[in-house]
């Protein structure tokens, strides 16, 4: 199995999802990795990662969808079809609670998550707002690690939050 997850840079005003079609597949680590690269994006080798603890992938295909917070950031790990993705947690709508969402098929998009709140579908692969069709709307996605044996889930970001370390008063 392999990981799936992509990067998408911060978006310009107005909000925009980029997607590229370069795919490729790099096993330079320990890790599988299938990464999936955007214009603008930084390489993957620049990215930060960070282990989900106590989630191994046979525990995310029995729920399919779990919240975790990671790097200061609350995110949604979904299993689908032996992929891993991890996406914001917070529907780019109102703010719905993704990890409660379905996971559907929507031809010609794909996977979809849709958010329990209003039915918005985002395509896991693009991030894009694919039900209704909105190009001012879409999800934050996160490159995805999967070791060999499966036990162990790393999720890429560009950065350490500097929520990290602000410490109470």
């Amino acid at each position: 199995m392999s990981g799936n997850g992509e990067k998408l840079p911060p978006p310009s005003s107005p909000r925009k999802c980029r997607v590229s079609d370069a795919t490729g597949l790099s096993s330079n680590t320990s890790m599988d990795v299938n990464r999936r690269t955007n214009a603008g994006s930084r390489n993957d080798k620049d990215l930060l990662y960070f282990k989900v603890e106590k989630v191994t992938v046979d525990d995310l295909k029995k729920v399919k969808v779990k919240q975790v917070d990671l790097n200061g950031e609350s995110l949604a790990l979904i299993s689908y079809t032996d992929k891993v993705y991890a996406i914001q947690e917070k529907c780019p709508h109102y703010g719905g609670p993704l990890h409660q969402g379905e996971i559907e098929e929507v031809p010609p998009f794909g996977a979809c998550i849709r958010c329990p709140w209003h039915s918005w579908k985002f395509s896991l692969e693009t991030g894009q707002c694919v039900s209704p069709k909105r190009e001012d709307k879409c999800l934050k996605l996160y490159p995805v690690q999967v070791s060999k044996d499966m036990k162990e889930i790393k999720v890429g970001f560009e950065s350490i939050s500097k929520s990290l370390f602000n410490t109470p008063p």
